[in-house]
């Protein structure tokens, strides 16, 4: 048996990572939906957006101009189409390869495997930190957790000049996925001066520049290109705006502030952002340069989000939680270095039960976030919006995929659950477009119109009215 975990542990750890993100993700496999507004997203890249004009290389637009993201959205639509199942367990997959990734990272620089396992399970499970991967409009955060993770790997792995090459294409990728990469240079610089140089001096700062100048280069063009194009025909943006920039030290508190609770569980009024500067000045006393490397990263990939006061959401925590991770594990690290050394222990037992006991608080915690009752209200109300909507699409799948061109869709009696939230709400729309491949239709709900049947047989044209009852849809013409 102990050979079997020797020879397998690695085995193992991957196979706990997919099998943990699985868990995390279940209601709505269960189910095969998403979370809201994904056929919104699907939409506006279905019919606003073509492969011709999807990719620029450079940005031509202050906000969602990420064509990484649009790319990776064309492929999962391209092969899967609307079968959201399979659309989620593509974004899973992405997920579990970012956690193998983290797991690399942290063995890297932690150099204890099982702490490492536990960074990368860490990143995998906590909710809401990885929310991002129940929806499909926060692919963009994936692939750009994604490429940051690729072009870090190449960076501490490989020395040659074609990995150094590929790990500044895969930042420019990841710049082009979500603006939270532009950090990454000095989340680069961190590391090597943690791990590479003895002490700061201007020596150190030289060596650092000479190994990550070209990310630098990357980071001025894009943001000097972003400067330039927010100057063409830019406005001042009302402080209502969502995207309006508060350069304030107590906006930057009370966000990273925010954040830190988010990720680390602990309530906003016990002020985790204090506590995280706590724990560096602790670090900055006791030498500890990977646990103030790991800080220094967080707060840096987390500053393009602390200048929005109005645009605040968690799919936001999903590159932070990486650096999250590691910064927990440099903690667990030094708790278990620390109780070996001082406590003397020599005794196998008591060291395996050490890292039982650590080992368990950490499962124990990520999981009490899955079945905290936030998690547990979000899947019962998105269940209860969203699986009319799954219902739906399998019926138009199945039963009227060839419909005619132009053909409206009449569709009664949805539950009052959140699917008609106003006369032009629509997701409706814009989901029977998608489930057919056809621009042209549309759809009428009974908040759109109380006289949804007199509507419908006035209707002269191609059209098809179906009626929810009893948890589904069923053909009354």
């Amino acid at each position: 048996m102990n050979f079997f975990l020797l020879k397998y542990r690695r085995i193992a750890y991957y196979f706990i990572l997919f099998i943990s993100i699985y868990y995390v993700a279940f209601p709505l496999l269960q189910k095969g939906i998403f979370l809201s507004q994904d056929e919104l997203i699907l939409n506006y890249w279905s019919w606003r957006c073509d492969l011709n004009n999807l990719f620029h290389f450079l940005p031509t637009a202050k906000h969602d101009d990420r064509p990484t993201g649009w790319l990776a959205i064309n492929l999962i639509y391209e092969l899967f189409g609307a079968n959201h199942r399979m659309q989620l367990v593509s974004i899973l997959i992405i997920h579990w390869v970012n956690s193998l990734f983290v797991f690399r990272i942290a063995q890297k620089i932690l150099k204890v495997e099982f702490i490492s396992f536990l960074c990368a399970f860490l990143f995998a499970c906590l909710y809401p930190a990885n929310s991002a991967i129940l929806y499909i409009g926060a692919i963009f955060d994936i692939m750009c957790g994604f490429f940051i993770l690729l072009s870090f790997i190449m960076f501490i792995e490989y020395a040659s000049v074609p990995s150094k090459a590929f790990s500044v294409l895969c930042y420019f990728i990841a710049l082009r996925a979500k603006e939270m990469a532009f950090a990454m240079p000095f989340v680069l610089a961190f590391y090597y001066l943690a791990t590479e140089c003895l002490e700061v001096s201007l020596k150190s700062i030289f060596k650092i520049v000479k190994q990550i100048w070209p990310f630098l280069m990357v980071l001025v063009l894009i943001a000097v290109i972003y400067v330039k194009v927010g100057k063409v025909g830019g406005k001042i943006l009302p402080s209502t705006h969502p995207y309006f920039m508060e350069f304030d030290f107590r906006t930057f508190y009370r966000l990273i502030n925010h954040y830190m609770s988010r990720l680390s569980w602990i309530p906003e009024q016990f002020h985790p952002a204090s506590l995280l500067a706590i724990i560096a000045i602790t670090g900055i006393i006791f030498r500890q340069k990977i646990l103030l490397a790991t800080i220094f990263s967080l707060i840096a990939i987390l500053t393009p989000v602390l200048f929005y006061p109005n645009h605040i959401f968690d799919l936001y925590m999903y590159t932070p939680s990486i650096f999250f991770a590691i910064l927990v594990g440099s903690l667990l690290k030094i708790m278990y270095v620390f109780s070996n050394n001082f406590m003397r222990l020599e005794m196998v037992n008591t060291r395996r039960l050490i890292k039982l006991v650590i080992i368990a608080s950490v499962v124990v915690l990520t999981s009490a976030s899955v079945h905290s009752r936030e998690y547990q209200e979000k899947m019962r109300g998105e269940l209860a919006i969203r699986k009319p909507l799954a219902i739906l699409a399998s019926t138009i799948l199945l039963k009227y995929s060839a419909v005619k061109n132009n053909s409206t869709f009449y569709i009664s009696g949805l539950p009052n659950v959140g699917v008609n939230q106003g006369p032009n709400w629509p997701e409706i729309t814009h989901l029977i477009r998608i489930v057919c491949r056809n621009k042209t239709l549309n759809a009428v709900t009974d908040n759109m119109a109380h006289n949804i049947k007199d509507k419908y047989i006035a209707d002269k044209g191609s059209k098809i009215f179906l009626t929810w009852h009893n948890g589904h849809f069923s053909n009354e013409e």
